[in-house]
């Protein structure tokens, strides 16, 4: 793949492949290739201008870096999801982009926009918020949506169009930020809540663990219980289906829903009821 150095800093590389080079789930995937490297910290990637910011540990590495770059066939490049760190940056970007949009459309319109058209444009982006308020008079609820259209009406009323304006433009501001801020929350609880188990063991029985090991060729560990031999074994996450059987151990998170067959333990349910004490279960 074709590049162009744009800034190189210690420890610090941009490069730009140039504009739709890839698009935004491959670059996400270029992300993944090079983030392998065990000496790259981060990698982000812009769909827009095809641009790769990579930040590595290792000044001597920089070579190792451009000649993986070179070599990459963008159609071996496989979609990928963005991780973490990009799906938080990607949402201050599109909210760093609104506001700015906001910010220079309103000072074009108050320096370089005629009154009347001025007029007429306050009318138009007064009209949802007007369309809100009645609806939730409809509803007979007294909420935001009502008081944020009364204001805007009451002071169009009055022909008072600076304040109108004013008005408009911080409440689509609140909106903005309100956006913005359910965004970034969602993203950090679906992060924190996530299930990050690899294995876990499956409780099965002596007559099938041969047969379960063939398939996946791991090490089991037998256990004996109430007389009967039941055979324990580690298995990919992924593979465990409904109706199976699955040992937590002491401390272990449970990783499935379920009910309890046999043994007892205190239970930590605060993502689910918000309840800080372990329930005995």
């Amino acid at each position: 793949m074709k590049y162009e150095i744009l800034h190189d800093f210690p420890n610090r590389l941009r490069v730009r492949c140039g504009k739709y080079a890839f698009t935004e789930k491959k670059g996400y995937g270029i992300s993944n290739l090079l983030s392998n490297m065990e000496f790259i910290d981060k990698v982000r990637s812009s769909h827009l201008n095809g641009s790769l910011l990579i930040e590595y540990t290792d000044i001597t590495k920089k070579f190792d870096i451009l000649n993986f770059i070179r070599e990459i066939g963008i159609e071996d490049v496989k979609e990928a999801e963005p991780s973490e760190l990009e799906l938080l940056a990607k949402i201050d970007s599109n909210f760093q982009l609104k506001l700015t949009k906001m910010i220079i459309e309103r000072i074009i319109v108050k320096l370089f926009v005629p009154h009347p058209i001025e007029i007429i444009k306050i009318l138009y982006y007064s009209l949802p918020f007007i369309k809100a308020g009645l609806k939730s008079l409809w509803h007979f609820r007294m909420d935001v949506s009502l008081l944020d259209s009364v204001a805007i009406l009451g002071s169009f009323l009055m022909k008072s169009f600076s304040s109108t304006s004013s008005v408009i433009f911080c409440v689509s501001l609140a909106d903005l930020l309100e956006e913005y801020t359910v965004k970034r929350t969602k993203n950090t609880l679906k992060s924190s809540l996530a299930i990050n188990i690899d294995t876990v063991w499956l409780v099965t029985d002596e007559d099938n663990l041969d047969e379960l090991n063939k398939e996946n060729d791991l090490e089991s560990k037998k256990l004996e219980s109430n007389c009967n031999k039941e055979q324990e074994v580690s298995v990919p996450f992924i593979e465990i289906n409904r109706g199976d059987r699955i040992r937590i151990r002491s401390g272990g998170l449970i990783p499935v829903d379920g009910v309890i067959t046999s043994g007892e333990a205190l239970i930590n349910e605060f993502s689910m009821t918000g309840e800080p004490l372990s329930v005995h279960k």
